[in-house]
């Protein structure tokens, strides 16, 4: 579920995930996530994010750690039963960009 990834998430981002150095580890990979369509897409250029993207003809998932300028937290978006992944991928990115916006505002 999205409430598990974002526990997974937080825990990695604490460093609280099995051990601090596996905490670590696990964060590296995610910082180096090719797929950033989704919910890095969402984010200005520059911001870095660690996220897992999960996809099928289905569904469209994304979860992330998004380090912003003020603020740092975590989103994990899924979705079920789609008509569309470039609808689903696109809907992902506006909520991406509505919550760094809500987060991060400008100064």
């Amino acid at each position: 579920s999205a409430a598990d990834c974002g526990r997974l998430l937080e825990e990695i981002y604490e460093g609280a995930c099995v051990s601090e150095g596996a905490s670590e580890e696990m964060l590296g990979l995610l910082l180096d996530q090719q797929r950033t369509g989704k919910i890095p897409s969402g984010v200005p250029e520059g911001v870095v994010t660690a996220n897992k993207t999960g996809e099928t003809d289905e569904v469209q998932h994304d979860a992330a750690i998004v380090f912003g300028p003020q603020t740092d937290y975590i989103l994990c978006v899924m979705s079920a039963d789609i008509a569309s992944s470039e609808a689903a991928v696109s809907t992902i990115q506006e909520i991406s960009a509505m919550v760094y916006d809500c987060l991060n505002p400008l100064g």
